[in-house]
C-alpha cells in the first residue's frame, strides 16, 4: 500500500557502494533489527537512498514490515524508486543491485516503475525458495543427528511390538463372535455402562487401552517401515549432517524431511498400540472389566496377574502369557532441548 499525500523531512540522498557481492546473513539480520527498533529502513547505516539502477541483477534479501507505531510520526517509509522523500510503504523488500553494489529498501508495488515487468517477481520467487530451503535445513539440522536415538528406541521396542501383535491376533481369534460388548465399550472411549436397579444406565468405570479391542494391531509392521526410513537418513552426528546437507539438493532435503516426519508418525502409532495392549492387560484393568462384565449378556470374566491374562466371554476363552510386552518409553524428541 502506498501513501503519497504527506512528504517527509528530506534526508540526504546517498549512494553507498559497499557490496560487490551479495550481502551475507549477518548484515540482513542487523537491518531487520534496525527496522524492528526504529521503523525506519531509510536510516539504516548501509542503505542507499538514491534511485536504484534500472539494469543489472537484482536480489531480494529480506521482506520489510514497518510498524507505524514504532515510526511514531504517522508516516510510511520512503521508496527510492517512487519518491525518496514521500510517505510510501509499510511493506516492501530489501534488495541488492549488482550494478550499483548497493542495497535499497523499496515498496512492494514500486518495482515496475523502474525495472522490466516481472524482474522483481522473479527475485521474490527465488528469495522465497531460499527461505523455504533455509527453514528446511534448520529442521534437518535438529532432527537428523537424533536419528540414532530414534533407531535405538525402535530396536528397544521391537519385542514389545511383536508381542502386542501376537496378543491382538490371539484375542480376536479366541473370542471371535463374542466381542460385541467389549467392542461397544471401546467405541465409547472405554466407558463401562451397566443397568442399575432402577433400569437406568450407570457408568461403572472406564476400560484402559480400549482400542486393543478393536482393529488388530500392526505395531511390528509400523516399526519395520519406520526402520527403513530411518536407516536411509542415518548420517551421523551434527558435523556429519552438516556436511551431507551441503551436498544435498533441495529435492533430497525434502525427501529427508518427509522420511523424518513419516518415521516419527509410525513410531507414534506403534507406541500407541503397545501402550493400549499394556494398559488393557494390567491386572487392575482386568479387574475393572470383570466387575462390569458379570452384568453383560455374554457374562464376561477377566483376570490377570501381571504376566498372564485370562478373559472368558460367553463360553469362549482367551488365555495368554505376556512375553515381551512392556510399557513404551517416551519417543526421543526431534528437536534438542
Amino acid at each position: 500500500m502506498t501513501q503519497v499525500a504527506r512528504q517527509l523531512e528530506p534526508l540526504p540522498l546517498v549512494h553507498r557502494p559497499l557490496f560487490q557481492s551479495r550481502p551475507q546473513a549477518p548484515l540482513v539480520s542487523e537491518f531487520r533489527r534496525h527496522v524492528n527498533d526504529t521503523g525506519r529502513p531509510e536510516t539504516f547505516r548501509a542503505i542507499s537512498t538514491t534511485k536504484p539502477p534500472s539494469g543489472g541483477m537484482v536480489k531480494v534479501l529480506s521482506e520489510i514490515h514497518v510498524s507505524k507505531q514504532v515510526r511514531g510520526d504517522d508516516t510510511y517509509a520512503p521508496c527510492p524508486i517512487c519518491n525518496a522523500h514521500g510517505s510510501q510503504f509499510l511493506h516492501g523488500y530489501l534488495v541488492w543491485c549488482e550494478a550499483s553494489e548497493a542495497i535499497y529498501a523499496i515498496g512492494k508495488e514500486c518495482a515496475d516503475a523502474l525495472w522490466e515487468a516481472g524482474l522483481l517477481e522473479r527475485a521474490v520467487s527465488e528469495f522465497q525458495q531460499q527461505q523455504r530451503e533455509a527453514s528446511l535445513e534448520m529442521i534437518l539440522l535438529d532432527a537428523l543427528p537424533r536419528v540414532p536415538l530414534l533407531l535405538a528406541w525402535l530396536e528397544q521396542h521391537e519385542p514389545a511390538a511383536a508381542d502386542t501383535d501376537r496378543l491382538s491376533r490371539a484375542f480376536k481369534r479366541s473370542l471371535s463372535g463374542n466381542l460385541a460388548a467389549l467392542e461397544g465399550a471401546a467405541k465409547m472411549g472405554g466407558q463401562l455402562w451397566t443397568a442399575g436397579d432402577d433400569g437406568q444406565l450407570v457408568l461403572t468405570g472406564t476400560m484402559a487401552g480400549s482400542a486393543f479391542c478393536l482393529a488388530p494391531t500392526q505395531a511390528a509392521r509400523q516399526l519395520n517401515s519406520a526402520k527403513q526410513y530411518l536407516q536411509g537418513i542415518m548420517f551421523g552426528d551434527d558435523d556429519a549432517v552438516l556436511e551431507y546437507l551441503t551436498r544435498m539438493s533441495l529435492k533430497e532435503k525434502q525427501a529427508a524431511s518427509n522420511a523424518v516426519t513419516r518415521s516419527r508418525q509410525m513410531l507414534e502409532k506403534a507406541a500407541e498400540q503397545i501402550r493400549c495392549a499394556w494398559d488393557f492387560t494390567r491386572p487392575e484393568n482386568l479387574e475393572r472389566i470383570n466387575g462390569w462384565g458379570g452384568n453383560q449378556r455374554d457374562r464376561i470374566s477377566a483376570i490377570g496377574g501381571g504376566w498372564r491374562v485370562r478373559i472368558n466371554v460367553g463360553g469362549k476363552h482367551w488365555y495368554d502369557e505376556l512375553k515381551g510386552l512392556v510399557a513404551p518409553a517416551p519417543i526421543p524428541a526431534l528437536r534438542k532441548d
